[in-house]
């Protein structure tokens, strides 16, 4: 299996920076690296397709000088990820660190992690959306199905809010490892991490809660299943698009009698909280 990725690299400001990695998200994009007036976007490089990319890039006026493809080994790349990344702290409630940032007593819920890639961190706009929703939550004794659960900041942030079984399942090989390794240094025990996609979902298990942080079109194509699988006054929290998105999913939700609970944004990235009526 060819492990390698694509980086592409080219010249943008920050406003078309945040634009362009929701579009190329949809186009096998696995992970960013936003620098000034710079943008990394890396891709698995079985799943590249170059034409499509220049037709996608063109549509921004971008031209095919303006930007350059290298291939990068899929490598851990913790070294420059340590040199650059911050914990973060949500609400004053969460925060999420590496074993090499200090620790905080002063905060309820720590969650350590330990990415296998630069963009394996956890700590886009949209999990930050995502777990400052779940703390509004009441998690104890609830059923948790993650999808797209990348480092499963998410599924720890639900096992330590009190749920009693959570499911975490992702389609990236070094993802899945990944949170089976953070499962694991957070000592969970209710996570099942599973590598796939939602063909593993058994259609005869409920859940009360079910996280989707991935991307518009993946979550308009299983918000349909996630109605199904939704337990009685059960909770959906949809991130992983942007705001101009909404929409589409407001349009579907209503077809699918799922009431529109709550929506927050950040630079454009937005979270749709969903209730079953």
């Amino acid at each position: 299996m060819n492990n390698n990725y694509i980086e592409l690299q080219l010249q943008a400001n920050e406003e078309l920076q945040e634009i362009l990695v929701a579009v190329l998200a949809e186009n096998n994009f696995e992970g960013f690296v936003q620098n000034e007036n710079e943008l990394l976007a890396y891709c698995p490089q079985e799943l590249l397709n170059e034409n499509e990319i220049f037709e996608t890039l063109a549509a921004f006026s971008i031209k095919k000088e303006d930007y350059i493809f290298t291939t990068q080994p899929n490598k851990n790349w913790n070294e420059e990820w340590e040199k650059n990344f911050e914990p973060v702290l949500i609400a004053d409630k969460i925060y999420v660190r590496a074993l090499f940032h200090p620790e905080r007593k002063d905060v309820k819920h720590t969650i350590t992690i330990q990415p296998k890639m630069s963009f394996g961190t956890g700590h886009h706009n949209t999990t930050k959306l995502v777990l400052t929703e779940m703390l509004n939550l009441d998690l104890q004794n609830k059923t948790v199905l993650d999808m797209g659960s990348g480092t499963a900041v998410l599924a720890i942030y639900a096992e330590m809010a009190g749920a009693t079984s959570i499911l975490a399942i992702d389609n990236d090989g070094w993802a899945y490892e990944n949170a089976k390794e953070n499962c694991l240094g957070n000592d969970c025990k209710k996570i099942i991490v599973k590598l796939g996609d939602e063909k593993l979902l058994d259609k005869n298990v409920k859940y009360d809660v079910i996280v989707s942080n991935i991307t518009k079109n993946f979550n308009l194509a299983n918000l349909p299943l996630y109605a199904k699988l939704i337990n009685p006054n059960g909770q959906i929290l949809l991130s992983g698009f942007y705001e101009n998105d909404v929409n589409d999913f407001l349009e579907l939700s209503t077809k699918l009698n799922l009431k529109l609970f709550n929506q927050t944004v950040d630079k454009n990235w937005t979270m749709l909280h969903f209730a079953l009526q």
